[in-house]
């Protein structure tokens, strides 16, 4: 039996758990600033999604990347609210920046310790946090309060659970192998070339809190990404989907542009696109799923 996903009893949440996401709103932002002093750092991670992806420790089951570069009014004010309310206060209230946040990518391990892991750029400028003990590990310094740590010797800064930042450290630093690229790399490198300003990625259980109904256990991963067509012309939407039963993205004729192709692992990928950004953000693929019932005799 095959149908299609319903809208509304089935519709993927992405722009509302992107805001709502890990964090609660904090306060302030930092502010641009033409003289503020440098930092030493000793590792640059890569540019893009897919460049940091592999210095991430395997596990993350939510991920937030935000990304300023070539963004308009609106597509930044968006991306200002995603910052602001992923920043939770528990993690930010002992840090201050000296310039605005270029770019920003915000990582969720759940389980029995949850960790949180956050990667901030700011242009190599100095970060001032106020800690309670400092140490250095497999050569960086790492400054800790009351569980939560940041590395500063590193661009993007790390910021989180102190386990979790001394596994970005030790992968840095080629003693960890088990990374999130491991994981997810089979999937993410097939999003078309380029970087984005919003990604939002779900994987595992996770999933199942994007999904209504009973259409959850025929996906384990979600991928969407937004970022300005190279025109210039319209806002673009990439979505992967990997289906775990029998399913598949399908025409659609929602959005003024659209793509898709299913691979033959269970991977589909589309690409919307619109002149209307909130209503792009707010619609899914057409997806059909395949259901084989046993009719007993």
């Amino acid at each position: 039996m095959a149908r299609r996903m319903e809208s509304k009893s089935a519709r993927l949440l992405a722009i509302l758990l992107a805001l709502i996401m890990i964090g609660s709103v904090l306060t302030y932002m930092a502010r641009e600033s033409r003289t503020s002093p440098l930092r030493d750092v000793k590792f640059s991670f890569p540019d893009g999604f897919n460049g940091v992806i592999p210095y991430l420790p395997g596990g993350a089951d939510q991920v937030v990347y935000v990304n300023f570069e070539n963004s308009n009014a609106e597509l930044n004010e968006i991306l200002t609210q995603v910052v602001k309310n992923n920043m939770d206060p528990t993690f930010f209230s002992n840090l201050r920046l000296s310039q605005g946040v270029k770019r920003f990518m915000v990582a969720s391990y759940s389980g029995v310790s949850p960790e949180i892991l956050f990667l901030i750029d700011v242009n190599r400028t100095k970060v001032f946090y106020t800690y309670k003990s400092q140490d250095v590990y497999s050569g960086y310094r790492i400054k800790s309060n009351a569980g939560i740590s940041l590395v500063d010797q590193t661009s993007p800064f790390l910021l989180g659970t102190t386990p979790i930042v001394a596994k970005v450290v030790d992968i840095i630093s080629g003693r960890e192998k088990k990374t999130l690229a491991l994981e997810v790399g089979n999937f993410t490198e097939r999003l078309p070339s380029g970087d984005y300003n919003l990604v939002i990625m779900f994987k595992g259980e996770m999933v199942k809190v994007l999904v209504r109904g009973n259409t959850s256990d025929f996906l384990d991963f979600y991928l969407a990404a937004y970022r300005i067509n190279e025109s210039n012309s319209y806002y673009e939407k990439v979505v992967l989907v990997n289906f775990t039963k029998n399913g598949r993205f399908i025409d659609s004729n929602k959005t003024a542009y659209y793509a898709y192709k299913n691979f033959g692992d269970g991977l589909s990928l589309a690409v919307m696109g619109d002149t209307n950004l909130t209503k792009l953000m707010q619609l899914e693929p057409e997806m059909r799923l395949i259901e084989i019932e046993v009719v007993s005799k």
